[in-house]
């Protein structure tokens, strides 16, 4: 009873934290992106091993999606649950890993406490379509310890590899774990060392994966100089700890500063802030403990200096991609904390840190409960965030709220007049209300600020439906798709604009490729089912 207690408290804890959320909904969004509209999750399908996210290349966590959806259909329930579980056993796997690093049985466990319930990480835990950082964080954590448990067993290097692996599967941040464990390995005795050979294989696993991402994040990087990248690197260190440090004012979105340039005052902050902190590891090198936890940090929130373009432009951080640096965070924070010489110091302080970050926690876990709830706190904290309030405008438009829906349209219009999302959003609104000129007078401007934005051509082929014109709806659908192949809505447009227009054979075989997608659409339209039976 004694060894377990650690694990119970750890367990209990996390728990009575996040158990909020096990009621809280599906969001719209990347929720239904990812799961609940996705027909590689409804399918069980093969295809979520050679297909992005569309950015990401995540199989595993879309394995974890279908096998909620196998098990228990669209209940949000449950995939908050399975959230809240690899959350909890994250948060052991913290402990495990700091018992080795700290050796203090008592400090690894409030080190995993500060992790398991900080305010930073609730996104990663509260919403479902971050499920990604939690399983990739557990399975880079396994493969660290595995690697540390080794010894002279090949066969636990193998598993190691095998569990990195299926971390970069899950999201391929994990790719920075070889030089974790050469991180490790340098903080360990050099009578402990390992051959260099050791990295070899992970080092190539990484490389590969790499190259996975690169091609996935391809267009969200040009769109940044390597100056504005290198300037926000610094903006994002720097609030990334001021965040951890003190966890308030946390939002889905946050606005990079304005200008990106070395002279504006914040980046200038940051830079100095920087160089003390690259000063302070020059001075306690020696103290290699407290080395590894900061370098763990490092390494870890580099990989999201390659993710500052969002559908928002461009975001100097986001809370979910400080899951994985928070546990180098924490085991500094009880590291620095234990210095104090008094134990029971050492403890009334780390317990008031942990108090005091359950109850923010706590408040922050109702900002995720519903989808009009989380866009009002972006607003409100984020009151320029041009796309929350255009997905809100679309939020009322699929209610049928028209009158509300224009409010924030409009709004997101004056903030950002050249949005693709926003325009098509305000042809659609246009659509609804039946004055087809307008609508696409507005999708016309979408696609000539983004030529291969499907949802413009798809929404531009539902005008030329409507007006009957099955020609050049056929070809506005046909364009969607090209954009997006997997593009569901379109492909059944198409197959019902096919059939419009007498093409029964194209219709057929439209309709038949699509079932291969995606079975939902059968017993839709009667005519279409009787072209394939």
């Amino acid at each position: 009873m004694r060894k377990s207690w650690p694990a119970i408290l750890i367990i209990v804890i996390t728990f009575l934290t996040f158990a909020g959320v096990l009621g809280h909904e599906f969001l719209s969004w990347d929720d239904e992106i990812l799961v609940t509209q996705n027909y590689l999750v409804r399918n069980f399908s093969p295809m979520i091993f050679w297909s992005y996210d569309p950015e990401l290349y995540i199989p595993i966590t879309l394995l974890s999606f279908q096998i909620n959806y196998a098990l228990f259909d669209l209940n949000p329930f449950w995939y908050h649950l399975t959230n809240l579980i690899i959350h909890i056993s994250n948060a052991l796997l913290v402990f495990w890993l700091s018992l080795m690093i700290i050796k203090k049985r008592y400090l690894a466990v409030f080190a995993a406490l500060i992790f398991a319930v900080h305010p930073l990480n609730t996104e990663a835990v509260a919403w479902i379509s971050a499920r990604k950082e939690l399983l990739s964080t557990f399975f880079m954590l396994s493969a660290l310890i595995t690697y540390v448990k080794t010894g002279d067993k090949r066969w636990m290097i193998v598993l190691s590899l095998i569990l990195f692996v299926l971390a970069m599967m899950s999201k391929v941040t994990a790719l920075v774990l070889p030089l974790i464990l050469i991180l490790y390995d340098q903080a360990q005795p050099k009578s402990e060392n390992r051959n260099p050979k050791t990295y070899i294989p992970f080092l190539l696993l990484a490389g590969i994966f790499a190259v996975i991402a690169v091609v996935g994040k391809s267009i969200a990087v040009i769109q940044l100089t390597t100056t504005e990248m290198v300037l926000l690197a610094f903006r994002s260190t720097t609030f990334y700890l001021q965040k951890f440090l003190l966890p308030i004012k946390l939002s889905a979105i946050y606005g990079a500063p304005d200008p990106i340039s070395i002279q504006n005052w914040e980046i200038i902050f940051s830079i100095l802030i920087v160089a003390l902190l690259i000063t302070a590891t020059c001075i306690f090198r020696k103290m290699k403990v407290a080395m590894f936890a900061s370098g763990f940090a490092i390494l870890t929130i580099a990989p999201s200096f390659m993710a500052y373009m969002k559908s928002d432009g461009i975001s100097v951080a986001a809370d979910r991609y400080a899951y994985m640096p928070s546990i180098g965070l924490a085991m500094l924070i009880v590291l620095i904390v234990s210095s104090i010489r008094k134990q029971d110091f050492v403890i009334f302080i780390l317990v008031a840190v942990i108090s005091s970050c359950m109850f923010l926690t706590i408040e922050r876990n109702k900002v995720w409960a519903t989808t009009e709830v989380l866009f009002q706190d972006i607003i409100k904290k984020n009151p320029t965030s041009h796309i929350t309030h255009n997905n809100i405008g679309n939020m009322h438009l699929n209610n049928g709220d028209l009158r509300t829906a224009l409010l924030y349209l409009e709004k997101a219009m004056e903030l950002n007049p050249e949005s693709p999302e926003v325009l098509v959003n305000m042809g659609v609104y246009y659509g609804k209300l039946g004055d087809y000129s307008a609508s696409e007078s507005y999708l016309n401007q979408a696609m000539e600020i983004h030529p291969t934005f499907a949802p413009a051509h798809f929404n531009k082929g539902g005008i030329h439906f409507q007006r009957r014109e099955y020609r050049s709806a056929i070809e506005s659908y046909k364009k969607a798709i090209e954009s997006n192949r997997y593009y569901t809505s379109a492909i059944w447009q198409l197959a019902r604009t096919y059939l419009k227009s007498g093409d029964q054979e194209m219709s057929r075989e439209t309709y038949l490729g699509l079932l291969k997608f995606d079975e939902s659409y059968k017993g839709r339209r009667a005519e279409l089912d009787e072209l394939i039976n």
